[in-house]
């Protein structure tokens, strides 16, 4: 009996070293790969420093009362809109329902800055809010549709339709 447990043991011992030295390996490999990838990393943050600073240069030329500081880094393809995820559809959708009639894109980022409180003079924010709405009701499917072009003019499907 002694032994079967020693034997059971040591068999659940042993496969979960070899899973922990499979992790391991794919961690390595990983790590290897990343590792080759440093010096075009460096390149890539040298040529960064030089767009900045050239940035820097022209800006301080347009407008002598901005500063570095006053633009927050933002992180490539990572969500920008400072509202809750999925916040700007849900209330351009409420909006579009309240309207019972075709609205466009841009008169619906409008409706939604001031509805969820944000700010309706930062230009930047609003092409921002305005192309996620763009995106939602382009893959909104069936629930949408598009009644004009130029200006682009969108309208909730009734249910009696769908």
């Amino acid at each position: 009996m002694g032994v079967s447990n020693l034997k059971t043991g040591l068999l659940r011992k042993y496969a979960a070293w070899r899973g922990e030295r499979l992790q391991l390996e794919v961690k390595i490999a990983k790590i290897e790969a990343e590792y080759e990838t440093v010096e075009e990393k460096r390149a890539r943050i040298a040529r960064l420093d030089e767009l900045t600073k050239a940035t820097v240069e022209i800006m301080a030329e347009i407008d002598p009362k901005w500063s570095p500081e006053h633009t927050k880094p933002v992180k490539p393809k990572n969500q920008v809109i400072p509202f809750e995820h999925g916040a700007t559809t849900r209330t351009a959708f409420a909006i579009m329902r309240e309207l019972a009639r075709p609205t466009n894109p841009a008169e619906l980022a409008t409706l939604v800055m001031e509805r969820l409180g944000g700010d309706v003079s930062d230009e930047d924010l609003m092409d921002r809010v305005k192309a996620a709405i763009d995106a939602s009701l382009r893959s909104a499917g069936a629930e949408v549709r598009v009644l004009s072009t130029r200006p682009t003019r969108w309208e909730i499907v009734p249910i009696s339709e769908v």
